[in-house]
């Protein structure tokens, strides 16, 4: 988790006060090192044994890493993108056809990206064949991935007046990942813990 230290570092800056720069990332014998500073665009300044930070990975699942400037750092224990580690993993078949596939195909975008945002794109689940054309037919498979978000499909489809099934396939995994953000960035990080530490000047 984030050290007390770092949090009151991030407690005594407002968001748009402060720029957190990743200045490296290394992925070694699966461990993520990242390395990053802060800086403070307000009057008061970031303490210099405080502007230097090293962060490391305990079980390392899955990263996207961007350089662009964040503004803070926080960690959940629960988002979508951790679905695919612990929930089970199942298929989602439609059967007929709603009466607006168009329709249809906007829904299940937005629901994908209200989900998800800029952090994965829409063909990580859905069918390699999705399109507004797969939904003009009498059924097929639309999506593979967790439960939970195979389930929200679902009830898209059902709103749209769409019959569906969903065949259960392998088992969740038996670890318990969390998610690290970096916000203002597309930066997100799943692993089973996190380790800080200041570097030395």
């Amino acid at each position: 988790m984030i050290p007390e230290e770092l949090n009151k570092i991030f407690e005594t800056f407002y968001e748009d006060e402060l720029n957190i720069s990743i200045t490296r990332a290394e992925f070694w014998e699966n461990i993520l090192t990242i390395d990053f500073t802060l800086t403070s665009v307000s009057t008061e300044e970031v303490a210099d044994n405080d502007k230097r930070w090293t962060m490391q990975t305990v079980g390392h699942k899955k990263n996207k890493i961007s350089f662009d400037k964040g503004s803070d750092i926080r960690i959940e224990e629960d988002h979508p993108l951790l679905w695919e580690y612990k929930d089970v993993q199942c298929e989602l078949y439609f059967n007929g056809q709603g009466s607006n596939p168009e329709k249809l195909h906007f829904e299940l975008y937005k629901l994908h990206f209200g989900l998800f945002s800029n952090y994965i794109p829409v063909e990580t689940y859905f069918n390699a064949w999705y399109s507004y054309d797969l939904l003009k037919a009498n059924n097929g498979l639309l999506a593979r991935g967790p439960k939970r978000l195979l389930m929200k499909y679902a009830e898209c489809l059902q709103n749209n007046g769409v019959d569906f099934s969903i065949l259960d396939g392998r088992a969740k995994p038996e670890n318990n990942p969390i998610i690290l953000f970096m916000e203002d960035t597309d930066t997100y990080i799943i692993a089973e813990d996190f380790s800080f530490w200041r570097q030395t000047i």
